[in-house]
């Protein structure tokens, strides 16, 4: 018997769990001796002082990352947005959907970070694969994908040298 509601699609055309490359498998993330308000600050205030020339169009070009967007202005003034931001809650995250070919197209399911009190003067800061909501830090939703690790490793090791820290690299898969 053929389905009686037009909207459901049929069986063949069903959303599937994303594919195994898409598994969050690691988590990249940097410890940092400051209170999340100082954390906050310098990943925002300061983006374009940390963001890796690797994932920008034009290597002295200045980034901003923006409540409404994540933002290329060139030397010569060409303005380029290469994300729009869905979620900037401050001091818990920013989530941002990268337009493709971006970011050396990865992240095609957005990118998140993760701000995280861990005392009143240290936090850590988390980047994840996909779109993170404010306050829905699930454990199992944290992490990044083995096709967005080697963008995820090289964005968020800008800032850890900013910071004069380490980037911390674990392996979710064992756990």
């Amino acid at each position: 018997m053929e389905n009686l509601f037009s909207h459901v699609p049929a069986p063949s055309e069903t959303a599937t769990p994303a594919a195994s490359s898409n598994t969050l498998q690691t988590a990249v993330y940097v410890q940092l001796d400051l209170s999340l308000e100082e954390s906050w600050l310098a990943f925002t205030e300061y983006t374009h002082l940390w963001w890796p020339h690797q994932l920008k169009r034009d290597g002295e070009s200045y980034i901003e990352i923006g409540e409404r967007l994540l933002l290329e202005e060139t030397e010569g003034g060409e303005k380029i947005v290469l994300g729009e931001t869905q979620y900037f809650a401050t001091q818990d995250v920013i989530a941002v959907q990268t337009h493709p070919g971006e970011l050396n197209d990865a992240f095609k399911s957005g990118v998140s970070f993760v701000f995280e009190k861990e005392s009143e003067k240290s936090s850590t800061v988390e980047i994840c694969s996909g779109l993170i909501k404010p306050r829905d830090l699930a454990d199992l939703e944290l992490g990044v994908s083995a096709e967005d690790l080697g963008a995820a490793q090289l964005l968020l090791s800008g800032f850890a040298r900013f910071m004069k820290t380490t980037l911390i690299v674990e392996d979710l898969s064992s756990n």
